[in-house]
């Protein structure tokens, strides 16, 4: 009887491996949505499987250079740690005419604030004007204090052929005041 419990604990093995596998492989249609970067899972040891690290939500250390004016005063040079409330990322590989989004977190004169930018429809790396893109900023901490370009706004937007790094300048309005008080200008970056 011990050998069908040596084949048994290695159908199991075998198994683990297999759902493991499964979980750390694709997440869905390329480009569908804001997707999660995956590390891959370590190879089993003959022990058993060794634990899997958990996924990394976009680059921790991508440079920023973007520059704001108006209501908010500052420079956002590179992302905060990932956590929860701060999960950078950046569609990767869009398909054509899909959408392409990005959430990037950094600080900003000393508070945390996180720069959306989504392009719809996304027909691959270009520049795209209010017609197409759209740039809000928010202020973690205080969900009043948000900044959206709205039509009639300024905004050309560049992607730039790796669909990980390009340039903004657009003008955003106060969604509180509703006047347009705020500009931001320069690189964004979800490269590592």
């Amino acid at each position: 009887m011990p050998r069908l419990r040596i084949r048994l604990a290695g159908i199991l093995l075998v198994a683990l491996v297999a759902v493991l596998a499964a979980a750390c492989g694709g997440s869905g249609p390329a480009g569908a949505s804001v997707t999660a970067r995956h590390t891959p899972s370590p190879a089993p040891t003959a022990k058993g499987p060794t634990p899997t690290p958990s996924p990394r939500v976009g680059p921790p250390a991508a440079a920023q250079n973007l520059t704001f004016s108006g209501d908010i005063s500052g420079t956002m040079t590179e992302l905060v740690t990932q956590s929860a409330q701060t999960p950078s990322a950046c569609s990767e590989r869009p398909v054509e005419a899909a959408a392409w989004a990005s959430t990037l977190y950094g600080t900003v004169d000393g508070a945390v604030y996180g720069f959306l930018a989504t392009v719809k429809p996304y027909n691959g790396p270009g520049t795209y004007t209010s017609a197409q893109a759209q740039v809000q900023l928010f202020s973690v901490s205080d969900q009043q204090k948000t900044w959206e370009s709205l039509p009639g706004d300024a905004v050309t937007f560049t992607v730039h052929n790796d669909n990980l790094t390009g340039t903004v300048q657009a003008t955003l309005t106060d969604l509180d005041s509703d006047q347009a008080t705020l500009t931001v200008a320069g690189a964004w970056s979800c490269a590592p």
